[in-house]
């Protein structure tokens, strides 16, 4: 919204107490507010807006994140105004357009675009995930400057020798695996798209400078799976000098770990590395996971020993 609609003045209220995020929007009398939640929190944050809806009954209730993607129908019978579903930028746009145009949601135009749920004239609208950005790059960094930053200088607790403030960052959307348990695949697609070398070591030369990050949460699906990406991200973070500098953990996958990707991952300075082991049963392996095997996983974990993640 900043790059493609700069006339739309935004504030992030990112943890800090309710009291001031409806403080600051009386205040401020914003037109959309925009929520996101998970499944786990959405009592929370169903009640946060509800709270505000009785105070702020003339703002425009935007839901978006993966519970709404993946149960479309929490906006029936809700405080929320209409639901953004899978990947939220370019659908969350279109919104924004829809109601500068039209001074409100005009549910008629958005009745024609992908992306949407709310109920209208009585009928609910589930139009399906939104349209995908073809280039990551095209997204710009994060503008952490609108976040409390305070809040992510918190340590790292799960490695003794990583017992320090941690930043986190995305280098891919998606996962190419379908697990039974995981919402990836119902948000992204059956598919991965990543950011270019260049875009993540620059985002990481970012946190170290910038914001004093020794340690880089990935957050990633499958960080390990692109080995000449990783070889590219290794080369421009010597360029910059800061290879070795920062630590880095990752997530990654039994049947997409080999010796290569091990070294090139000690080279890079991973530290940790999260595996999905759900079960040492290969018949429960089969019906949770397709494309992987105990042994996959054993082998991974002796690569990662081996090179001392």
């Amino acid at each position: 919204v900043k790059k493609y609609l700069p006339e739309v003045d935004i504030r992030i209220l990112d943890q800090i107490p309710k009291e001031e995020i409806i403080k600051t929007i009386i205040e401020e009398k914003p037109e959309v507010i925009g929520f996101s939640s998970t499944s786990p929190h959405h009592w929370k944050v169903k009640k946060l807006a509800t709270e505000i809806r009785k105070i702020y009954p003339e703002g425009i209730f935007v839901l978006g994140g993966i519970h709404v993607t993946n149960c479309p129908t929490t906006i029936k019978n809700s405080p929320f105004d209409i639901g953004v579903l899978g990947e939220g930028e370019i659908t969350f746009k279109r919104l924004l357009e829809n109601i500068e145009k039209n001074k409100k949601i005009n549910f008629n135009e958005l009745k024609k675009t992908k992306g949407f749920a709310f109920e209208y004239k009585k009928k609910f609208y589930n139009l399906g995930n939104g349209e995908r950005i073809e280039n990551l790059d095209d997204t710009p960094i994060p503008p952490r400057e609108m976040l409390n930053m305070e809040y992510y200088s918190f340590p790292s607790f799960s490695n003794k020798e990583t017992f320090e403030p941690t930043g986190l960052m995305f280098t891919s959307r998606g996962c190419p695996y379908s697990c039974s348990f995981c919402s990836s695949v119902k948000f992204w697609g059956r598919c991965v798209k990543f950011f270019s070398a260049e875009r993540v070591a620059n985002e990481m030369e970012m946190l170290y400078k910038n914001y004093h990050y020794n340690v880089i949460q990935i957050y990633d699906d499958l960080f390990s799976m692109n080995k000449p990406r990783l070889k590219e991200i290794i080369e421009l973070l010597k360029k910059k000098e800061i290879l070795g500098k920062i630590k880095f953990k990752g997530f990654g996958r039994g049947n997409c770990f080999d010796e290569e990707i091990a070294i090139l991952l000690k080279e890079l300075n991973l530290v940790e590395i999260g595996f999905g082991i759900e079960t040492g049963s290969e018949k429960m392996l089969r019906r949770l996971k397709d494309n992987i095997t105990l042994q996959d996983d054993i082998n991974a974990i002796n690569f990662c020993r081996k090179y001392g993640i």
